[in-house]
């Protein structure tokens, strides 16, 4: 749960508030049941965590542009978060970084307090006394809104790519299947109120066409929220920054002695020593990077989320799976099994290309405009 929220209330609003509340279920039950399979294919990795870092750059550089602090330049304006950014994104691990997931949570949680209660000034109860299942829709109405909103419930997931490196960075590995199943039924919980609750609660004077805090007024109130977000960012990035890190120094033979399964005590600390600053420089180049490419994305930070999630989130969540399967059980499965993990590969392959082909062409004509 973090940044992809903000655009949630916008995947309601273009998949309709029934088809928003099963297909956020049936992502979160998909992540859960369906093995991503014993290894991932490196490059497919790497474009999921360099595209989810831009995305959150962009994020970042959208939210303090919206405020009076900013200095008319999207590169100057993420100096100072990237600072702090890169400072957390020379953690050790992602376990590590686990202690400030709590605050960043807790940021989250009071952002969307802020939002409900300006939208319970601005229109009370009535969006939810005016009957909005008939007037707000529940299904999508095109299958251009049904590739937006998949792309925004993937990218808000997330879980699928990653459980493998945060189950290798926790203390006690063995717990990572009941602690998913508990955070993504949490999870699921929050999304419907963030999405189809807040799009019913601004349904009378607001449509969303981009994140939520579109539908903030410029007010000391928005400045608040759109910095406590950019923190909520700048504590999200570091988790994607390590684990991306770790995906380089891994093929760049960076390995520390008890991972290659040689050499241990003051050798092994002697090794890490050494190996330091090398894997700071991996990840102060990683993040200057999408910094650099960020700047140059166009000011549509749903669209983005949309096409990262549809093409990279797709990919490694939903085709990758069956095609392990497939690969890893050959001789050991009856037909019928086969015939399912063959469909589901077809399907997943169809879904992702047609979703990720129409939310690059919005995205390619916010460039346009």
């Amino acid at each position: 749960m973090g940044t992809g929220t903000l655009a949630l209330p916008y995947a309601s609003e273009r998949g309709g508030l029934a088809f928003n509340a099963f297909g956020l279920f049936a992502i979160g039950a998909w992540d859960y049941h369906i093995p991503v399979g014993l290894t991932v294919l490196d490059a497919l990795m790497l474009s999921l965590f360099i595209g989810l870092v831009v995305a959150y750059e962009a994020a970042m550089s959208s939210f303090v542009s919206g405020t009076s602090l900013t200095t008319g330049s999207s590169g100057l304006d993420l100096l100072l978060p990237n600072t702090i950014v890169i400072a957390l994104s020379c953690a050790p691990d992602v376990g590590w970084l686990g202690n400030f997931s709590g605050i960043g949570l807790l940021a989250l949680a009071m952002s969307f307090v802020i939002i409900s209660w300006r939208g319970f000034a601005e229109n009370g109860f009535v969006g939810f006394s005016d009957s909005p299942w008939s007037s707000l829709g529940l299904w999508p109405e095109s299958i251009s809104d049904a590739s937006s909103w998949f792309g925004v419930a993937v990218f808000s997931y997330g879980v699928a790519p990653f459980v493998f490196n945060f189950r290798d960075s926790m203390n006690d590995p063995r717990c990572v299947g009941s602690a998913v199943r508990t955070g993504l039924l949490l999870v699921y919980v929050g999304y419907i109120i963030m999405s189809n609750g807040i799009r019913i609660l601004f349904s009378p004077s607001h449509v969303f066409d981009g994140d939520v805090l579109q539908a903030m007024p410029n007010s000391g109130i928005s400045m608040y929220v759109r910095l406590l977000m950019t923190f909520v960012v700048v504590l999200t990035t570091p988790l994607v920054v390590v684990p991306c890190g770790e995906l380089i120094e891994g093929k760049l033979g960076m390995v520390d002695a008890d991972d290659s399964g040689d050499g241990g005590g003051g050798g092994q600390r002697q090794r890490r020593r050494s190996l330091a600053p090398k894997r700071i420089l991996v990840r102060v180049v990683i993040c200057l990077s999408c910094i650099a490419f960020s700047v140059n994305v166009p000011n549509g930070f749903v669209n983005l989320v949309s096409f990262i999630g549809c093409f990279c989130g797709a990919t490694t969540g939903f085709v990758l799976p069956p095609l392990f399967r497939l690969k890893l059980s050959t001789g050991g499965k009856c037909w019928p099994e086969c015939l399912c993990d063959v469909g589901a590969l077809v399907l997943a392959v169809v879904a992702t290309s047609i979703t990720s082909a129409l939310t690059f062409r919005e995205l390619i004509g916010k460039v346009a405009r």
